[in-house]
């Protein structure tokens, strides 16, 4: 599988400008319920910012002041084993996705388990028909 299989599109993820102040961020957390926002110029990655960076800090400073720069990413062409591979290694557990330079959206490792369950029955069900000539009960 692909990581384009289970990318959230980029109208449904939080993305906010480095010249943001840090309130603006807090309010869409707590409104979207989101936890990390990219970091976005013209739809350039710059950087991430999470609800844990916003803790203790003056809530008038910009993003770019407490935004992690060049973030770990994602293709949508990478596999998901590349994908966990790489997530594992950073301890990370959300990736920007980019194609061409552009922020496309997040992936995410429930996002990923989700879909390979999905197709894991679906895999189940389509050897049950074909070694049995019948559907599955699954």
């Amino acid at each position: 599988m692909k990581i384009a299989d289970a990318v959230k599109s980029f109208d449904q993820i939080l993305v906010v400008h480095p010249d943001d102040v840090l309130s603006y961020v807090a309010e869409r957390f707590r409104v979207t319920g989101h936890r990390l926002a990219c970091v976005c110029v013209d739809r350039r990655l710059v950087g991430v910012v999470t609800s844990a960076d916003l803790r203790s800090r003056d809530s008038d400073a910009p993003v770019r002041s407490v935004m992690t720069q060049r973030p770990v990413t994602c293709s949508p062409s990478d596999s998901t084993e590349y994908l966990l591979d790489v997530m594992e290694q950073h301890e990370l557990r959300t990736l920007p996705v980019v194609d061409k330079g552009q922020l496309i959206g997040l992936v995410s490792f429930a996002d990923v388990l989700k879909r390979t369950r999905a197709q894991d029955k679906r895999d189940v069900e389509f050897l049950t028909a074909f070694v049995f000539g019948m559907p599955s009960a699954a």
